[in-house]
């Protein structure tokens, strides 16, 4: 990577904690007035940001016939003596 691209990205994440640490606040501000519980709301709900994809990102779990797979060639991984791939 050249530095242009470095400083680019390292600009690109002080701006996404400069919006997270706005949309937090205003969730504070917001959920200081809230009378009830349920009234109070989460930051990721307050607004969406281009980050928050990255972030929402879940794997499924396993099925039990993939997890006796993974676990198989674990197994014969280290029997081979070999370095995992997983």
């Amino acid at each position: 990577m050249n530095e242009n691209q470095r400083l680019s990205e390292s600009y690109q994440i002080k701006q996404n904690l400069e919006w997270e640490r706005l949309r937090y606040l205003a969730t504070m501000m917001i959920n200081l007035k809230a009378t009830k519980s349920s009234q109070r709301i989460q930051p990721r709900k307050l607004f969406k940001l281009p980050q928050d994809k990255k972030i929402s990102k879940k794997n499924k779990p396993l099925t039990k016939k993939e997890l006796d797979k993974v676990l198989a060639d674990w197994d014969k991984t280290m029997k081979q003596g070999k370095k995992s791939n997983l």
